[in-house]
């Protein structure tokens, strides 16, 4: 009897460990893939404040930074690898942006 090839799996697709079951049942021990993208985000302006300060505190024209939790959480939604955020002033020199920035969230 012949049995017509079939696709189990597509590029692109995550790898669970259901999809490494399926794998390892048709034989395939060694697949080649891509490690998930490794994401910074980096929030600039002077006016931000981290999402946290209290209203009372926030400097006069300042504004939280609601852009950022938001990049962050799309990035941990799609399983991207430890996504990271800092926050660095308008005004810093370019170059010299990461160095000075300030970090205040690690997923």
């Amino acid at each position: 009897m012949h049995v017509l090839p079939q696709v189990l799996l597509r590029a692109g697709d995550r790898l669970s460990a259901a999809e490494v079951g399926i794998l390892a049942s048709v034989g395939a021990a060694f697949v080649s893939t891509h490690p998930a993208p490794c994401v910074a985000v980096l929030s600039t302006g002077d006016e931000l404040a981290p999402p946290d300060t209290p209203a009372g505190a926030l400097p006069f024209g300042a504004v939280r930074d609601s852009n950022r939790p938001m990049l962050l959480a799309g990035a941990r939604a799609r399983l991207l690898a430890s996504p990271r955020a800092c926050l660095s002033p308008t005004h810093s020199r370019a170059g010299g942006c990461l160095p000075t920035a300030r970090p205040w969230h690690r997923a």
